[in-house]
């Protein structure tokens, strides 16, 4: 199968910290963040639908260019010490390259933490670095099609946003920089939308560059 390739053309997005009603929800305005060119990698059957969703949102939010490559098999070297889920940072080891990459997964996903030696989390990023991956398994119980790829957008720019060096934020409760604990809750609160110091930090951080 072929690279499929999705450029983000003419449209190239940010989030302005705008309140238009009594809920404080959020509005979009024009303008990029990066010219970067972002990779998904589909780890094992992934629906379309995922996949086609995280481009949408990779391109609108940071402006980046997308480009999906050919599904790779799930292999034993990812699974933890358990054999019941997969280890996230063995992931971000194995597909570590020069390339910012996204892998993307529907199988559960862990990282040593002290609350467990397997913590399920819903993704994972190098902080700063060039590969994070993102799961759909902790985020589909008892939600809507709409609300799982919702969710999935925001989790995937959370761990971009972690790839270009930004810590959890814990400025505002609905940044997508907020540290989700554990929690869809959090996520669920969560605009897509960086506070005016992610914002800003991520911008200076393309300034450099």
């Amino acid at each position: 199968m072929k690279k499929l390739i999705l450029a983000a053309g003419v449209l190239f997005w940010t989030i302005a910290c705008a309140r238009v009603d009594d809920k404080k929800e959020l509005v979009v305005a024009v303008k990029p963040i990066t010219k970067d060119t972002v990779f998904i990698q589909p780890l094992g059957n992934v629906s379309q639908k995922y996949i086609t969703a995280m481009v949408e949102g990779v391109t609108k939010f940071y402006g980046a260019k997308v480009i999906v490559l050919t599904k790779v098999d799930l292999t034993n070297d990812l699974l933890t010490a358990s054999k019941l889920r997969y280890s996230a940072p063995s992931i971000l080891k194995k597909f570590h390259s020069n390339k910012n990459k996204l892998v993307l997964t529907e199988v559960d996903i862990a990282t040593p933490d002290p609350r467990s030696p397997e913590w399920g989390i819903f993704g994972l990023g190098d902080c700063p670095g060039p590969t994070c991956t993102v799961s759909t398994y902790r985020i589909r119980k008892n939600a809507t099609d709409s609300l799982i790829l919702e969710r999935l957008v925001k989790i995937g720019l959370h761990e971009i946003g972690h790839n270009y060096g930004l810590p959890h934020c814990e400025r505002e409760e609905k940044c997508m920089m907020s540290a989700a604990h554990g929690t869809i809750k959090q996520v669920d609160i969560e605009k897509v939308y960086f506070c005016n110091y992610c914002m800003s930090f991520i911008k200076k951080r393309k300034n450099k560059t």
